[in-house]
């Protein structure tokens, strides 16, 4: 995730025999110069699946080897000073990723919040939370979510009770997910399916 000049990168517990206290956490990156890159933080925390940002804040989905109970849990911080991060506050929730930032909502996983007091987020509800997928992006209040083997697009209008619109299965594996001009790229393992969501209740495949 790059907000300004830095990058918020999640990273996993495990890492070629090294200990999360090596290679675990969230690491802060100044990318003012892309060709010298530079870490300005590690926040030792165990695994981390995802981050977002949103402003001065990061919202941060912890693994659950990195909460009580190995429960799922959503962490915020404020990066004012992107060098030193402080967290504000942490919480359960009944799912952990992604996460997705759009103006004073944060959905994480199924469930949305309104962040629109970023110390204190009010869980709405979790009208999707059977939906653990690897990746979703809004376009207004559409959503594109890859899960299992699948594209699935909502429409958000009604944020508690979204509708699901259209949906097609492109590729073995569903990973990263990126929609842009119309189209929808989606990894999963060495593949990248390329499907057009330019009339979102027909996504159609491009090429696999």
């Amino acid at each position: 995730m790059v907000s300004g000049n830095y990058a918020y990168v999640a990273c996993g517990d495990y890492n070629y025999g090294h200990t999360y206290q090596e290679a675990g956490g969230f690491r802060v990156i100044d990318v003012s110069n892309p060709s010298a890159p530079v870490e300005v933080a590690h926040l030792i925390t165990a695994e981390v699946y995802d981050i977002a940002v949103n402003g001065s804040y990061a919202y941060v989905s912890p693994g659950v080897n990195a909460t009580p109970y190995r429960v799922t849990g959503l962490w915020i911080y404020d990066i004012s000073d992107p060098t030193n991060p402080q967290k504000l506050t942490e919480m359960l929730v009944s799912t952990q990723r992604p996460l997705y930032v759009t103006g004073d909502r944060l959905y994480v996983g199924g469930c949305v919040f309104d962040i629109s007091n970023p110390d204190a987020p009010i869980q709405f509800g979790c009208p999707l939370s059977g939906f653990v997928g690897n990746g979703f992006q809004f376009i207004e209040d559409t959503q594109y979510i890859s899960y299992n083997q699948g594209l699935y697009i909502n429409d958000f209008s009604q944020p508690l009770t979204p509708t699901l619109i259209g949906y097609t299965y492109p590729i073995s594996a569903t990973g990263a997910l990126d929609v842009e001009d119309g189209l929808a790229y989606i990894t999963g393992g060495k593949d990248l399916g390329i499907v057009s969501v330019s009339d979102p209740a027909y996504p159609s495949q491009i090429s696999y």
